[in-house]
């Protein structure tokens, strides 16, 4: 008897693997408390397991009205019990020991969901370019001839010709002897000194 809570819990973490379908079973659990059962209706599916646990220091029983399966044994304090429902419909049950104590397992019909399809990837065709349009000249606008001046005749201013002044012609005063002779000395000079230089070339020079 002290094996049966291991028992049940190795059902509820293995009984989601062991049952056929394409959907997984759950596990749903009834606590018998306080001389009742806690859900009195439990709503699963098909393939699913459902565990009673005992929180009561009494001892009780499950019992099936319909002898779909076998009684429980007497479940002591915090010892369990689990069924695993393959069949759909209402499964009645009460306490064996307290007829008082009434619950029913309702089991609906499970549906799989089927595998959704992914459709085959098809390759969309390369985007065709759309042709560029060419641009529009815009219309140069012709240039604007600017407005030429006409041109303006300069007037002619004459003047009238102013009179050249008349130089007074003034006689022109002779040198002095003093000057001439001063003048005559220099000449006499260059003239000598002209000689001077030419003797030193020919000196120089002429001999060789």
């Amino acid at each position: 008897m002290r094996l049966l809570p291991l028992i049940a819990a190795v059902a509820l973490s293995v009984g989601p693997f062991v049952l056929p379908g394409s959907v997984l079973a759950a596990s749903w659990s009834v606590q018998i408390k306080n001389f009742a059962f806690n859900p009195a209706t439990t709503n699963v599916s098909a393939g699913d397991t459902v565990t009673w646990v005992n929180l009561d220091p009494t001892a009780h029983r499950v019992h099936w009205t319909g002898n779909q399966f076998p009684d429980s044994a007497d479940l002591q304090q915090s010892q369990a019990y689990a069924v695993t429902f393959t069949v759909p419909g209402a499964y009645g049950y009460i306490c064996g020991i307290h007829p008082q104590m009434q619950g029913v397992v309702n089991v609906q019909r499970t549906v799989a969901t089927p595998t959704p399809t992914v459709p085959p990837r098809t390759s969309a065709p390369p985007p065709t370019a759309s042709p560029t349009p060419s641009p529009t000249p815009s219309p140069s606008e012709s240039p604007t001839p600017s407005p030429t001046s006409s041109p303006t005749a300069a007037a002619t201013v004459s003047a009238s010709p102013s009179p050249s002044p008349t130089q007074s012609a003034s006689a022109t005063p002779l040198a002095s002897p003093a000057v001439q002779t001063n003048t005559f000395i220099g000449v006499a000079l260059i003239a000598v000194g002209m000689s001077i230089l030419v003797g030193a070339l020919w000196w120089r020079f002429g001999r060789a």
